[in-house]
């Protein structure tokens, strides 16, 4: 089976001069919204040192289920990389897609319950919570931390900087540590927002691996971007 280890995502290509001050305040109502639906939806594209890559990013809201007696909201995920070296690398994908799909368990407040990824691994927060819902460029702070299988802990932290033309970035660090306290990977995702909250961009750089029992040596760092 495939591994790939999320490694940064960000948003580029916002034009203008104008910034937000520290006074100024955002909401991320938008960002983590709980309405059905498509929150965003972005098409990609990029290069590695091996060849051009596109895909799609998506992030939706499934309808209210039950889990373990808890009413939940289902926020799904869809990372997308298409590349025509796929289908010789990982078995099981004879087209040239590579999905990287994540389901979170949400409660009704929004806040994180936990993470279902594409091979298997499954994380719980250790205390269920999401962001601020006002922020400021220069706050930061922390987010409870995942538990995954395999003694795997996720400890996140989250800060506000400032982007072009009045928008903000929303950045959030995620550091994988066994149970002896090694790094196993980082990961930094950033949103970046404009005045009113609206998701504007998305860019990723992921790490892509061959599983180490594959017969394929392979590894290529993939950067996809949204325009």
């Amino acid at each position: 089976m495939k591994k790939i280890v999320l490694f940064t995502l960000c948003c580029v290509f916002l034009l203008g001069c104008n910034n937000q001050s520290a006074d100024d305040e955002v909401n991320l109502s938008k960002l983590q919204s709980l309405e059905e639906g498509v929150l965003f939806s972005f098409d990609l594209t990029g290069v590695d040192l091996n060849s051009k890559n596109s895909g799609l990013i998506e992030v939706s809201i499934g309808e209210p289920e039950m889990h373990a007696g808890v009413l939940t909201r289902i926020k799904r995920v869809t990372l997308n990389i298409v590349n025509d070296e796929i289908p010789s690398i990982f078995d099981g994908f004879p087209d040239s897609t590579l999905p990287w799909n994540t389901t979170v368990s949400l409660d009704t407040d929004g806040n994180l319950i936990s993470l279902l990824e594409i091979t298997g691994n499954i994380c719980t927060s250790t205390s269920p919570d999401k962001l601020p819902s006002n922020v400021h460029v220069g706050d930061s702070g922390s987010l409870s931390p995942l538990a995954c299988i395999g003694d795997e802990t996720r400890y996140r932290s989250w800060k506000i900087e400032n982007a072009e033309n009045g928008a903000i970035k929303v950045v959030i660090t995620s550091t994988s540590k066994d149970q002896y306290g090694v790094i196993g990977s980082v990961s930094e995702v950033v949103y970046v927002l404009d005045a009113a909250g609206n998701v504007i961009g998305f860019e990723t750089e992921l790490e892509i691996r061959a599983h180490p029992m594959s017969s394929h040596d392979y590894i290529s760092r993939v950067r996809l971007y949204s325009h």
